[in-house]
């Protein structure tokens, strides 16, 4: 199944490596029983140290060179999968810099927030 991804992703101009890696760390995602880095980190068929592997997802995530708008909507479906809640978290947080507030929509998960969307928005975006 990888080496089949790995075509199709190739076939539409994405280079080798950047492709391997979102491949590898897509299944373990989904193969994992939770949503933390540790957790995807285990399911990575690499003969590397644990620590190794959990950078790997780390980086995967901070310094993504695709739409990370895209990446974080398709990987917020599946976190939406395991979760199972009927609950979104809204939050307006105001910025010291006048008339900026960040807005996040995020799940509870175990007494945590997960966000899934941020947006930094202007008095003007606000309709109030």
């Amino acid at each position: 199944m990888e080496d089949v991804l790995i075509n199709i992703l190739i076939q539409n101009s994405v280079k080798k490596r950047v492709v391997k890696n979102i491949v590898l760390i897509s299944i373990a995602f989904l193969k994992a029983q939770g949503i933390f880095m540790r957790q995807i980190a285990s399911f990575l068929p690499l003969n590397t140290l644990k620590q190794s592997k959990v950078n790997k997802v780390w980086r995967f995530f901070h310094k993504m060179k695709i739409s990370t708008i895209s990446c974080f909507e398709a990987f917020s479906k599946i976190i939406i999968n395991k979760i199972k809640t009927d609950f979104v978290i809204i939050d307006f947080t105001p910025l010291r810099f006048p008339e900026v507030e960040i807005f996040i929509a995020s799940f509870p998960f175990k007494g945590r927030s997960l966000p899934f969307y941020t947006r930094i928005l202007k008095k003007e975006d606000l309709d109030l």
